[in-house]
């Protein structure tokens, strides 16, 4: 059972940030979300199996435990308690069912993962989902699709689609997977097969951030703003915050007088400035102290992995330092929420 699991885990490495369905009300989210959810209930019946048969429960202990259990309990009572509509709470991509999902997923690495073969499966299956955004990337930024398509796809026909959903979330996935490849690099022979491919990997990578860079123009709400938004939702909540799925709420009540004078004062917000405010507004200081907690053991176990000689645990290390200072300046959608708590499951099966 342990192959099958290391087999789901490469499928959703692989496909997660490439899927979505054009037939749904919303492309890329919502059907990674439920993705997210399918694989997170296969690998804990692989897991239920794999107790089954041994005919006792071993569940490896690490230092996220605690802080993972703490924020799902903040996100369920902050639902529970706080948001008026608890499907929405806890089915919307980027609310409940993504943490729930992303941290079972990040429980299964931990105990499935073992070999290094296992986390090379992964990384190819990683990096090959990366390989095909680049090329995407590169395809659509250069407007060659534009020019190819249909009138019937014009969906599609922006430079800057990706089936990510977004450009922030491609240029997490290509930047994580250029560390992942420049790590496995650096421990390969230059004039190997792989040494080559990895190589390659690099320059397409490159051009595709390049070209995403050069044409994306982000509109992200102040952190100005979202503090103030927090600190008004902490008055009158400030244990369990708003409650998932409310931030837009949040938003339209409590942004301050100054922002209807700002360039983006038409615009209206659904996330706040960043990781942090986010999971401050909508889960109150019960969930922002397990996310701090989570964070800052993440962060201790990534400093061990540098003294370490494995290129595996330094490449995932390096993720994890990368993806903690993303989530100071943007707030992660659905994918952003499966990468960080994915990192941090092999983060933890390397120091098994």
């Amino acid at each position: 059972m342990q192959k099958v699991g290391v087999f789901i885990i490469c499928v959703l490495s692989f496909f997660v940030p490439l899927w979505f369905l054009p037939i749904t009300s919303e492309f890329y989210d919502f059907n990674k979300q439920v993705l997210l959810i399918a694989g997170s209930l296969a690998l804990l019946l692989v897991l239920s199996i794999h107790w089954l048969k041994e005919k006792q429960i071993k569940i490896l202990h690490t230092p996220l435990d605690a802080p993972s259990l703490l924020l799902m309990i903040s996100l369920l009572l902050s639902t529970i308690i706080y948001s008026p509509n608890k499907l929405e709470a806890i089915f919307d991509p980027g609310q409940v069912g993504t943490y729930l999902a992303s941290i079972i997923i990040a429980f299964a690495i931990a105990n499935i993962v073992r070999t290094k073969r296992d986390f090379e499966q992964i990384f190819f299956g990683f990096l090959l989902s990366t390989f095909v955004l680049s090329l995407i990337a590169i395809f659509w930024g250069t407007g060659l699709a534009t020019r190819m398509l249909p009138t019937s796809l014009s969906a599609f026909s922006t430079e800057l689609w990706s089936p990510t959903g977004s450009s922030i979330n491609l240029i997490i996935f290509l930047v994580v997977g250029l560390i992942f490849a420049g790590f496995n690099l650096i421990k390969t022979k230059a004039n190997s097969a792989t040494g080559v491919l990895l190589a390659g990997f690099i320059f397409v990578n490159l051009i595709a951030l390049g070209i995403t860079g050069y044409n994306y123009r982000p509109v992200f709400l102040s952190p100005s703003t979202g503090w103030a938004i927090a600190l008004e939702v902490l008055k009158t909540s400030p244990i369990l915050g708003s409650g998932p799925g409310t931030f837009l709420s949040d938003f339209t009540r409590f942004r301050p007088v100054a922002f209807n004078e700002s360039p983006n004062w038409t615009v209206r917000f659904a996330t706040s400035s960043n990781q942090y405010l986010q999971v401050l507004t909508l889960t109150g200081f019960l969930g922002i102290v397990a996310y701090v907690l989570w964070t800052l053991k993440l962060l201790s176990l990534a400093r061990k992995s540098f003294y370490t000689a494995d290129s595996h645990s330094m490449a995932i290390a390096a993720a994890a330092i990368f993806i903690t200072i993303v989530s100071f300046f943007v707030p992660f959608t659905t994918i952003g929420i499966f990468l960080a708590f994915t990192i941090a499951g092999l983060l933890v099966a390397c120091h098994k």
